[in-house]
């Protein structure tokens, strides 16, 4: 028993008498048991039947003389036109496929120049700030080497003797003066000038 899709393929080998006899069996046998198969059976003999009735439309009287003079048309521009040379054709051929290609790599180049032009003065920082930071760092740290030859830790309070003949000039005028203390201190507030990452030395 064969199934609906394969019977309503049938219909139209059926109905011109051009199907088998085994599938014309086959299809009959399911006709018999389907309703459903035998109202698209109907339907597509209806449709067949009224084809058949409608008349067949007759071409223009001139369409045989029309074609004729397009041919002849056609080919006197073939004759006029001589065949293009390998060269013409590999210019054609690169003209069509590289056009796109060579436009497209000329604007990323302008885009890229345009880019960097205006971020020029931003690298231009950016390397003042780092040749800064380089020699910020060469520079050598007097107040983290108390120990080093001819340096001296300002930061370090001063023997009773040495505070004493340091500021007996002093005595009058500042009696205040610790003798104990240093004679500098490093303080973490911000700083009043300079640079922001800089810090107060107060005496």
């Amino acid at each position: 028993m064969i199934t609906c899709e394969e019977s309503q393929k049938s219909f139209s080998p059926y109905l011109d008498g051009t199907l088998t006899h085994a599938a014309g069996d086959a299809l009959r046998q399911h006709l018999e048991a389907c309703p459903v198969c035998r109202y698209r059976l109907e339907e597509t003999r209806a449709v067949v039947r009224n084809l058949s009735l409608l008349s067949r439309p007759a071409p223009p009287a001139n369409l045989s003389a029309s074609i004729k003079d397009a041919l002849i048309i056609e080919r006197a521009a073939r004759v006029a036109s001589p065949p293009l040379t390998i060269t013409e054709r590999c210019v054609r051929w690169l003209q069509t496929r590289m056009m796109p290609y060579s436009v497209g790599a000329a604007y990323s180049l302008i885009l890229f120049v345009a880019v960097f032009g205006a971020l020029r003065q931003q690298l231009r920082v950016l390397s003042n700030l780092a040749a800064a930071a380089a020699l910020d760092s060469a520079q050598p740290d007097t107040a983290a080497a108390p120990n080093a030859p001819g340096l001296y830790d300002v930061t370090r309070p001063l023997s009773p003797s040495l505070a004493v003949a340091a500021r007996a000039p002093f005595t009058d005028e500042s009696p205040t003066l610790n003798p104990r203390g240093a004679l500098a201190a490093l303080t973490l507030e911000p700083p009043s000038v300079g640079r922001p990452g800089d810090d107060d030395m107060i005496v």
